[in-house]
Order: structure tokens, then sequence, then C-alpha cells
């Protein structure tokens, strides 16, 4: 940066970052600073002589400072600059358990946070190189995770989520019992494990898992710890309690039927051979029930069969047809060519493709009602102001840009969409839009230095428009 007095360079002057000392001018006024990890960075001057110097242009090793028009003066002596703290974490989308990814966190546009701290899901695991990347290991997952990865350095934090894949461990059987079996399902991913050893108490019981499902027999204990590991080594884990309180609970409970129906057959008379015969008869009434079910379940099974045989059928009816009336389409083409190009070209020369493309989305968009619209000219900045007025004449080149069917009945976010869904860059896009409800909903004033931050990111969609509109134009 540079110092200066009545437009002449200052030397001496010590110069501060946020109150932190970054040294003094030479000769010809300049010194030069890092500009720490921070949302707003205050500029000190304090020169040698005492007067009140005024600061000028500003250089910076990153790119953290928007632009020497964002400074507010204090009076000479100091300034305050709102600097770029716009982050991004990039890693992949999905792990697995115990795998090793790399990440990279950055700043302002696209620069390195170097010796910033790695947090996955809240527990430090580490801190980034000097180009801001950092290897972290996934933690364990049971199933699939969204495992929060974050890096923070200063008043900065870039974070984002990652899918994390582990193994899925799941009890099926409802009240598990002493000394009986259970059935495990092991799943990753939500898809069956097939290869996998099962362990109960430290002890191998299963070394195949079909179909992802496995029946473990329990001990005569109050809990069991079971324990399932893949091929590639990862591990899930379940413990079941409860176990004597479930035999005591389920031998009450028959305790209390039978002894239900003891009372109840002794006051209607009822001997002991006769409710033999009753229990007999509702056994084989259960008995009775149970394959009813069974053959209802067959035949819907059958049922199921049959119509997918038909849909199959009726699928490679469907696809006879289409071969069909392809083929019979490239022989109108082979016996036509010269006529179809010829209308062809006509018809291109006649349409302009972005009214067509304008007249297709009014066509398709349907009618907005009065609640689900919010007037984007809402809460206008003043524009008596030429800040104000240029703000506007910036915002309104964008919407011309996005060429919406109607613009006034949108809202900014439906702006942003339609911009990213014509293919415009996402950094811009989203630069025009936050400024924009920073002005129009939160209050902040059109100053110059949001302008030139607006009218920059519509020159770079401009320029981004006719290169796409000269990659059409090539023959």
């Amino acid at each position: 940066m540079i110092v200066t007095e009545d437009g002449e360079p200052v030397a001496g002057a010590e110069v501060t970052f946020n109150g932190e000392s970054i040294g003094t001018t030479n000769s010809d006024g300049e010194v030069v600073g890092t500009v720490p990890y921070t949302t707003e960075l205050r500029v000190g001057v304090t020169p040698a002589d005492g007067s009140v110097q005024s600061v000028g242009q500003v250089g910076v090793t990153t790119a953290a400072v928007q632009s020497v028009a964002s400074a507010e003066d204090n009076g000479g002596s100091e300034q305050t600059f709102e600097t770029d703290g716009e982050t991004d974490l990039e890693l992949p989308s999905e792990g697995e358990s115990g795998e090793t990814v790399t990440l990279r966190a950055t700043v302002g546009d696209g620069v390195p946070i170097p010796d910033g701290e790695v947090l996955v899901d809240g527990e430090p695991q580490g801190q980034t190189d000097a180009n801001g990347e950092a290897a972290v290991t996934l933690p364990d997952a049971d199933g699939t995770e969204n495992v929060s990865v974050a890096v923070e350095r200063g008043e900065i934090r870039a974070e984002n989520v990652i899918a994390v894949r582990g193994l899925a461990l799941e009890v099926t059987t409802w009240v598990p019992l002493p000394g009986r079996t259970v059935d495990l399902e092991i799943r990753e991913g939500g898809e069956p494990v097939e290869s996998a050893t099962v362990t109960l108490d430290e002890s191998v019981v299963v070394e195949e898992t079909p179909g992802g499902s496995a029946a473990v027999p329990l001990p005569i204990a109050n809990e069991a710890t079971i324990s399932v590991t893949d091929a590639d080594g990862r591990t899930a884990e379940t413990t079941v309690s409860g176990l004597y309180r479930n035999a005591t609970l389920l031998g009450v409970g028959v305790a209390g039927i039978l002894a239900a129906l003891v009372g109840v057959g002794r006051r209607v008379g009822v001997t002991r051979g006769g409710l033999r015969s009753l229990l007999a008869r509702t056994g084989g009434v259960f008995r009775r029930f149970l394959r009813t079910i069974q053959t209802l379940g067959s035949r819907t099974v059958d049922a199921v069969l049959r119509v997918a045989r038909r849909l199959e059928a009726f699928g490679e009816w469907v696809r006879g047809a289409f071969v069909a009336g392809v083929r019979r389409a490239g022989q109108l083409l082979i016996d036509r060519p010269r006529v179809l190009l010829t209308h062809a070209i006509g018809l291109l020369f006649a349409l302009d493709p972005r009214r067509l493309r304008r007249w297709l989305l009014a066509w398709l968009r349907p009618p907005a009602s009065a609640s689900e619209t919010v007037d984007c000219d809402v809460e206008r900045p003043d524009t008596t102001t030429t800040e104000g007025t240029s703000f506007r004449a910036a915002w309104a080149r964008f919407v011309r840009l996005v060429s919406p069917t109607d613009p006034r009945t949108m809202t900014a976010g439906e702006l942003e969409r339609a911009a990213l869904r014509r293919g415009f860059r996402r950094r811009p896009v989203r630069t025009i839009v936050k400024t924009f409800r920073e002005v129009e909903y939160g209050g902040s004033s059109p100053t110059e230095s949001r302008i030139e931050r607006v009218k920059a990111a519509v020159s770079a969609l401009r320029e981004h428009e006719r290169a796409d509109d000269g990659e059409r134009d090539r023959p």
C-alpha cells in the first residue's frame, strides 16, 4: 500500500492491519503486508511527525480485499475495507468408512487457506498445507451418513458435507430370547453384504452371509455383543440386551393367558377334557389360517409373475414397433434428403433461436398466482443518488442478460436459478444476487464497492454469453 499527504508519498509512517503493525513505509511511501483471515480489514497509519495522513492505493498479497473503493474513511488516519470472505471447500461427494480423501479450502477468488484447522464432524484432523489441501480419514458410519467437514482459520470458515458409506448391522428378530436364534441383516449403502464374518462375544459364529443375512444363536445370558466384519476390514457392532427381561415378560404373558383361560373355563363349567378339546380346535383353526395365508401368498406371487411376463411381452411389442417406426423414418430420410434439408435450412434462417426459446418458456410456464410471486422491485434503494441509479442500472443489465419471461414477478432467487439454467457461471451470478439482496432486503447502501462488484460480475456474464454465441456461429 502507499501512504500520501497532499498527493506526496510519506516515508517512515507505521502501518497497521487490524491493530497489528506490518512495518513502516519506505521513501516512496510504500509498505507491504499480508491481509489477515478476517471479514473486515482496518488499515491504520501513524506518521513519524504526528500529522494526519491519508491511505492511498492498496496492494495486497492475497485476494482477500475486494477493492480500495470499499474503504470507509475514519478521519484520514484509518480506513476500513470489506474483505471477500466467500469460501469454498472442495472434496468428493461420497466415500467409504476408513477411506482417506483429499480436500482443498479456498477463499475469495480461489486463494488457498494455508494452516487452517481441519474438522471432521467437529473433531480436529490436522491442518491444511500451503496449497490449502489436507488429507482426512472418513469416520465409521452406520449405513450411509452425511459427515460435516470444515476448515477454519481466524474468522474464515469453509465447510462442506460428504456422504460416508459404512456397514449397517440390524437385528430383525422382534423379541430376542436367551438361548434362541436371532436374525441379522448386513447392508452397505443399502446393498446386502455377501461375504462377511459374524462374531458373537469375540467368537466367530458365521463366516458367510448370503443375501446379506445371517442367523446367530444367542447364549444363556442377559446380553450379547454381535459384530460383523466385511472383506475390506470394515466393522459394525451391536449389543442385544435385556434377554432375561424379554424371557420373563414372555413367560408372564403366557402364564397369564393360560390362567385366564382356566378361570373362564371354570366359570362356564368347562372340564379339563373340554379345555383340551378347545385348545386342540383353536390350534386346528390357527393351522388352517396359516395354510390359507400361505396359499394366498403363493397365488399372489403367481399373479405378480404373470403380470411381469405380460409386461415383458408388451415391452417387446413396443420395442418392435419403435424399431419399425425408426426404419420407416430412416427410409423417408433416405428418399427425400434434399427436400428435408432445404426445409430445415429455411426454417433455421426464418427462426430466431432466442425468441423461440423465450416463447417456449412462456408457453410452458404455468400462470403464477399473486401468493406465489414476489416483485423484484420492492424495497428499492434511493435512486435519486448516483449510487442508487448506477446500482439499479447494473441490476437491470443482469436481468436483460438472463432474459426471463416476466422479470417483474420473479424473485431474486428465481432469477438466479434462471441464469444458472442458461449456463452462466455460478460465481458471478451468486455475487450479483447476493449484493442485490444486501441492498434490497438487508438495508445496506449501494456503495461504490458493491456497484463495481456487480458491474464486474455482469461484464463476466456478458463475456461468457459472447463466447457461447461465437461457438454457435461457427460453421
